[in-house]
């Protein structure tokens, strides 16, 4: 009789999906926990994302959005219309500068341009909604600051 030494293994299941071993953080993982652990910290994320979405808009909404109007340049040249009207009227010798018309005039006009200013600020105030500052009030120039000095200005020079 002859002997025959004969080796029997085991039978092992082969499976679809290679099984792997990974080295993180020290510990040996397999890849199913990997994408566990990414699944997780994905999850958590949209979770935090879902959860802070309606807060971030809030925030937004309630922002005070800030305008300006140079009301500076718009007296300075209202000035200078009055002034050239002045002088154009007493070259055309029509006009007396001695009697109390250029006063009348000068406020008339005055009392005009201030009525329509304002007026123009307030529609501009509830139709963005924003704080409309005098842009001399201003330190910096820079930000996202609307300036609706030329509406104003065609407002009142209309």
């Amino acid at each position: 009789m002859s002997e025959q030494s004969q080796t029997i293994e085991p039978e092992v299941e082969k499976t679809s999906v290679p099984v792997t071993a990974k080295k993180v953080s020290g510990v040996v993982k397999t890849e199913s926990q990997v994408m566990k652990i990414a699944k997780f910290v994905i999850g958590v994320a949209l979770v935090s994302l879902l959860i802070n979405m309606p807060a971030f808009w809030i925030l937004k909404k309630n922002q005070i959005s800030i305008a300006v109007v140079d009301v500076q340049s718009l007296l300075l040249e209202h000035e200078k219309k009055i002034t050239q009207e002045l002088y154009a009227k007493s070259a055309s010798g029509n006009f007396d500068p001695q009697s109390g018309a250029i006063t009348n005039l000068v406020e008339a006009q005055t009392k005009k341009f201030v009525e329509r200013m304002e007026k123009e600020i307030v529609t501009i105030n509830e139709s963005c909604g924003c704080v409309i500052l005098n842009k001399a009030t201003l330190l910096t120039k820079d930000g996202k600051v609307t300036d609706y000095t030329q509406r104003v200005r065609d407002a009142i020079y209309k």
